[in-house]
């Protein structure tokens, strides 16, 4: 895996970690999601597209994160236009395709929803930018990283000592331990 592979994959972590988010262990079949959580997964769309650009800078921004980016539209298309989730569109479902004017009502808001996760992921990779490093350091460093090894890399120890620097991480047979 390359160092851009590492940072697309670690960016929507501490995004989960630092604001409590869980990720589904198996898909649910629960279609019945709010607004906040749709919210959420927009974010988390956006985390390895930000990562890259905070790490590389935006013209070496890659095509990596491209796929997030078509479910992010996708997810924000379908909350403007499916579940009446835009105060400017309204509590509408819109089924045939729309006139140009409602379209580019819809688009209006679909790239307000996209840029506003935007805003919201690099607003808080940016404050936890030291974590962002560390993790993706120890993701090129051991390849993987379970739960339990996020939590310990990203979180402060408990008697609140900080994030623990990779060079604590030691690595005894074929396992992540951290000292």
């Amino acid at each position: 895996m390359s160092k851009v592979t590492y940072f697309q994959s670690c960016g929507f972590t501490p995004y989960i970690v630092f604001n409590g988010a869980k990720l589904p262990v198996k898909e649910t079949t629960d279609d019945k999601r709010n607004k906040k959580q749709l919210l959420a997964r927009l974010d988390v769309c956006m985390g390895g597209r930000v990562a890259e650009e905070l790490i590389f800078g935006s013209d070496h921004v890659t095509t990596g994160a491209s796929s997030d980016l078509q479910s992010a539209t996708e997810l924000a298309q379908y909350m403007v236009s499916s579940c009446g989730m835009s105060d400017a569109i309204g509590p509408v479902h819109i089924k045939e395709r729309p006139g140009s004017e409602m379209q580019s009502r819809i688009d209006a808001e679909v790239v307000k929803l996209l840029r506003d996760a935007y805003e919201r992921v690099r607003s808080l990779l940016k404050k936890h930018e030291k974590s962002l490093h560390t993790l993706a350091n120890a993701l090129l460093e051991y390849e993987t990283l379970n739960a339990e090894e996020i939590k310990r890399i990203l979180l402060p120890p408990q008697e609140g000592q900080g994030v623990i620097p990779v060079q604590e991480l030691q690595q005894e047979e074929g396992e992540l331990v951290l000292a």
